[in-house]
Parts: structure tokens; C-alpha cells; sequence
């Protein structure tokens, strides 16, 4: 339910230059995440990206919320994307009810819901991204409404009765999932690749240069390889997808080329030994999780391509003492530098953490907080858990709250 509390501390932050109170806080996060209406005895907490025109669910940090209904609008803006991961792994979410502000469902976005049963989309759905209800083992059957445009060939991997209209355009995410036409198989030194993307290389051994006829790397194709010491990844691969090297716990080092622009979702998670990354210019975003527990990864410099980083991108990396950030980053997702020496670093030469313009950290805060003009944005949980902080003045600058 929006209760008077919630009221008042966006009425507070919406009034550049005021202060709202920390009375109003309580323990709950600064923006991040609010309580907003779930069932009728159960309430959900969301964190929100804002746009001029819309503002985007981004992350639901409630493992333990059953019926949910999205909420319309957010701040007075509608709602209208559900983001990538938004509710991965709730595992007790049984139904969801979606208003019809959305009009798109990101990547990931209902995914490991193990008791997920229900779900109504409404007519407003136009897109559903890839892997959006993966591993929902309860969710029997899904009905996709014609307004749906487009969905993801893996949006409903492992469920089971997927009702769609015949004028849904079904796009593919993985070239080797294509049935209609006879896929070309290639089995050499322990690496099977269809249609040039690498699938399997989880009994590769060594250091590996990926052969030039190879063109991207399938989702979770080295996961869990224990074998795996370095890879050179060709010119010719322009794709690599989510949880590629998930788990590859003795990789040291990786060459990524400049026909590379995105690191997908969970690319590098738990490579524990992994020390050296080299990223190409021609880089632009780096998903969720990408690095997250990297735990031999002590630096990193980021190219001026890039523009995003993702949620806990980094996080866990608990020996990365330095980052190199170019000015070109403007979204920097929530806990994307979570328990890393680095950021503990930047804490202690001031709690109130600002990287280009956007706050990323200020829970170390204590007392009064006044945040500087040249802030323009406030992430996610920038100000979470701040028990010591009694109030915050908001500039005019800021016109985004994660």
C-alpha cells in the first residue's frame, strides 16, 4: 500500500533542494527500494529506474513476495518496462499480475521463479525478451496476448504449454536453436559449433584460440569447464551470450576483440582465478553479474566506448583495488562494485561516493547529507540501510532516482 510514508519521501525528493527527513526513511532505503501495492497482506519492495517520459521495474528485492501486481506508475511516470532480471530467482512468487502501463518484458526478467503459476499479461505487451520465464517449472501455461509483436524463440524455456498468436513474430537468440533449416555441425579438439556458435566447450583443456569460423558464443558453452586456462577470442565472433564462462574456476585470462559491443548477463561469474580481462574499444555495455566473485581480478580500465554496467557487474570481486572509469559511462546499476577493496576505498576518502555524476554509494553517510550540484543521477541503493543519516538535500541537478 503507498502509505504516508512513501508520499511524503517523494514529495520530499521531487523539491530540488529540499531536504527530506530521516524520519520518513526509517531503515527502508532512500528510494530504493519503496513499498509499493502487492496483494492484499502482501507487500513487495522495487527499485525503479526513471525516465523523462516512463520509468523502468528494475529489480524487486523481495525473495519472499507471493501475489504481486506491478504497480502503474512510479513518481507520477508510468511504468511501462519490466528490466531484465527484474524478478529473477523469487522463489516463493506464485502470481503476477501486470498493469497495462508495460509495454515490454526485459531478458531474465521472471526467470528461476521455482513457484511461479501465474502470470497475466495485458494486451499493452508488445515484446518479451529472451530467457523471460526460464526455469519456471510450475508455470503451465502461459497465454501471449496479439499485441505481442515479437518474443524471444527462449523466453519459455523449461515450462511447458506456451499459447501464441500466429502473427507473433518468434526471433532467435541463439542461431543453433533454429530448426527450419539443417544446421552444420563442427566437432574439433573438444568444441562443437552449429551454424558457426560455439555451443559446447565445457571439456576443452588448456589455453584455446577460438577458430576464425566461429562467429558467437553460445549461452553457458565453457560453464563450469575446470580445465580452462586462457581464451583468445576471435575478430569474426560479434556475440557472446549470457553465462558463456560461468564457472570457470582456473581462467586466467581473456582477450575479447573489438567485434565484441556487449558482455551479457552472468559472462564471467564465479571465474575465480580470472586476473586479466583485456575489453575492446568498441565495447558499450557490460550486463549484470558479468564479473561478479571474479576474486582474482585486481584491476580493471574500462574503454571510452562504454556506457553501461550492470547490476553487482563487479560485484564480490574482493581484490579489485582499482578501476579505471572513463567518462563516457552514464548508467551505473545497482551494487555494481559491491565488496571490492576499490570501492571501499573510494568510501573512506568520502562515504558520499559520486562516479561521473551519478551517486553510487552513500550508506557510510552520517548526520546530514548534501549532495553536490554535480550530481545528476542516484542509483539503486546508493543510499540503502543508512541508519546514521538524518537527513539528505537533494539538488536540482539530480533528474534521475534509482
Amino acid at each position: 500500500m503507498l502509505n504516508k510514508k512513501i508520499s511524503a519521501i517523494i514529495a520530499s525528493v521531487l523539491i530540488a533542494g529540499n531536504t527530506f527527513l530521516a524520519a520518513d526513511l526509517s531503515s527502508e532505503w532512500f528510494m530504493a527500494p519503496v513499498t509499493v501495492s502487492a496483494a492484499a497482506s502482501d507487500d513487495a519492495q522495487y527499485t525503479f529506474i526513471e525516465y523523462e517520459d516512463h520509468a523502468e521495474l528494475d529489480y524487486c528485492d523481495d525473495n519472499y513476495a507471493s501475489d504481486i501486481t506491478v504497480p502503474r506508475e512510479y513518481n507520477g511516470l508510468p511504468v511501462t518496462v519490466i528490466g531484465e532480471l527484474a524478478f529473477s530467482g523469487c522463489k516463493e512468487l506464485r502470481s503476477v499480475t501486470i498493469p497495462d502501463t508495460v509495454t515490454r518484458i526485459g531478458d531474465f526478467a521472471f526467470s528461476c521463479c521455482d513457484d511461479l503459476e501465474e502470470v497475466t499479461i495485458p494486451d499493452s505487451i508488445t515484446a518479451i525478451g529472451a530467457l523471460a520465464f526460464w526455469e519456471c517449472p510450475k508455470l503451465e501455461t502461459l497465454v501471449i496476448p496479439d499485441s505481442v509483436t515479437e518474443i524471444s524463440i527462449t523466453a519459455y524455456i523449461g515450462s511447458y504449454n506456451l499459447v501464441i498468436s500466429d502473427s507473433t513474430k518468434i526471433t532467435n537468440d541463439i542461431p543453433a536453436l533454429k530448426q527450419s533449416e539443417p544446421v552444420e555441425v563442427i566437432k574439433e579438439n573438444s568444441l562443437v559449433v552449429e551454424d558457426g556458435v560455439l555451443v559446447d566447450a565445457s571439456n576443452y583443456s588448456g589455453d584455446l584460440v577460438i577458430p576464425d569460423y566461429v562467429t558467437a558464443i553460445g549461452s553457458e558453452a565453457f560453464k563450469d569447464n575446470q580445465h580452462l586456462k586462457s581464451v583468445i577470442i576471435p575478430d569474426s565472433v560479434t556475440q557472446i551470450n549470457n553465462g558463456a564462462f560461468f564457472g570457470c574456476k582456473n581462467l586466467k585470462s581473456v582477450v575479447i576483440p573489438d567485434s565484441v559491443t556487449s558482455i551479457s548477463y552472468d559472462t564471467f561469474q564465479d571465474c575465480i582465478s580470472l586476473e586479466s580481462v583485456t575489453l575492446p574499444d568498441s565495447l558499450t555495455d557490460i550486463g549484470g553479474q558479468a564479473f561478479w566473485n571474479c576474486r582474482s581480478l585486481k584491476s580493471i580500465t574500462l574503454p571510452n566506448s562504454l556506457t553501461s554496467i550492470g547490476k553487482e557487474a563487479f560485484g564480490y570481486c574482493n581484490n579489485l583495488e582499482s578501476v579505471i572509469i572513463p567518462d563516457s559511462v552514464t548508467n551505473i546499476g545497482y551494487k555494481a562494485f559491491d565488496v571490492t577493496p576499490w570501492l571501499k576505498k573510494q568510501i573512506a576518502e568520502d562515504p558520499l561516493v559520486i562516479i561521473n555524476g551519478t551517486v553510487i554509494s552513500g550508506y557510510d553517510c552520517i548526520g546530514d547529507v548534501v549532495i553536490p550540484d554535480s550530481a545528476t543521477r542516484i542509483c539503486s541503493g546508493a543510499f540503502r540501510e543508512c541508519e546514521n543519516i538524518k537527513s539528505v538535500t537533494v539538488p536540482s541537478s539530480v533528474i534521475s532516482i534509482g
